[in-house]
């Protein structure tokens, strides 16, 4: 028997959203760390890293090729979110470069991401995650659920 949905956030763009939100916040507290304080930065820079590729592992393992195997022409979409986790990559790579040496254009690559994250976020819950809703029965929305909860 299928376990029910109970509500959005048993709904993957309940729950991805909510996930989202909460790397914001996160990445607000980062930024709103004094440059000063260079070991508070570099432990949130690390933990905010280390939650944000998960999430992205999740997609790219599990939901992103489920779209695929459900309906292949939903390969464009995910193509554009793969190359857009790629930029996102590469944006948290330069902030770690610049985070252990201590010096680099972190203000600027703030921006980027905050950038590449609002505009990707947007896609994949007004896109991706509907349509992942629309698509999964209740049991494969619970097990995507129960791993991005396993972080």
């Amino acid at each position: 028997m299928e376990p029910p949905l109970n509500g959005p956030a048993m709904r993957i763009c309940g729950r991805m959203k909510g996930d989202h939100q909460d790397l914001d916040e996160r990445w607000t507290r980062f930024d709103a760390t004094p440059a000063s304080d260079l070991a508070a930065r570099r432990m949130l820079f690390a933990s905010f890293r280390s939650d944000l590729l998960h999430h992205i592992r999740i997609e790219e393992d599990t939901l992103f090729p489920r779209m695929i195997e459900t309906d292949p022409g939903q390969r464009t979409l995910v193509e554009r979110l793969l190359e857009e986790h790629e930029r996102i990559r590469d944006v948290l790579r330069r902030i770690a470069e610049a985070l252990e040496s201590g010096t680099g254009p972190i203000d600027e690559l703030s921006f980027e991401l905050v950038n590449e994250l609002g505009e990707h976020n947007a896609r994949e819950e007004a896109t991706a995650y509907p349509w992942l809703d629309d698509h999964l029965s209740p049991s494969e929305t619970a097990e995507m659920i129960r791993r991005l909860e396993d972080r």
